[in-house]
């Protein structure tokens, strides 16, 4: 904000074009970075421009603004509710992902892709998106100088569970070459 002007946007560099936003940093924010690989919303990297934090809305009238949570998540506190019988765990933990994963293959018409690494997290979600679509699509992303190449084991994974599997991979200099890209798109330096 400046004066009475107001903007936003979901990325940080159509603010940048803004000729009265300025692009100084915010020096003082670095450390934050530095420690935890990216800055706490509402601080960014830039002085003059800041982020809504998650689970926030901005609510914006003639006679001010005001932030509001609109979502915050449910917490129990150590020793509150009844005891979880640790063997039920995985079954009630397959419940909730599936509901998750059907409810957002609901929202779409579009063909299904999973991002499959072949670790049991992904493989989950593509065990998931098979049961509700006939044919989802699996993408992999392997590097070329990797000496740890998982792409075998997310491929046997997509084999067993009937989905369409691609494999990507990608060299050093192609990280390179897009690196600028990312972190003009993401406004900050991207972190390992």
């Amino acid at each position: 904000r400046h004066g009475d002007k107001i903007a936003f946007a979901s990325e940080i560099q159509p603010l940048l074009r803004l000729p009265w936003v300025s692009r100084d940093l915010a020096l003082d924010h670095i450390a934050e970075y530095l420690s935890f690989r990216y800055v706490h919303a509402p601080r960014t990297l830039y002085r003059s421009i800041h982020s809504i934090p998650p689970g926030h809305v901005l609510r914006l009238r003639s006679d001010g603004e005001r932030m509001d949570r609109w979502w915050s998540p449910s917490w129990s506190p150590p020793g509150t509710g009844r005891p979880q019988d640790i063997e039920d765990i995985p079954d009630r933990f397959d419940v909730v992902l599936r509901r998750s994963v059907q409810k957002r293959i609901r929202s779409t018409q579009e063909d299904i892709a999973v991002l499959l690494s072949g670790g049991l997290d992904s493989s989950a979600i593509l065990y998931h998106t098979a049961e509700t679509c006939e044919r989802p699509l699996g993408f992999t992303l392997a590097f070329s100088e990797e000496l740890a190449d998982e792409s075998a084991f997310a491929s046997r994974v997509a084999k067993v569970l009937g989905a369409e599997h691609h494999l990507v991979r990608i060299g050093s200099q192609d990280m390179v070459d897009v690196l600028e890209n990312c972190t003009r798109a993401m406004g900050q330096p991207l972190t390992s």
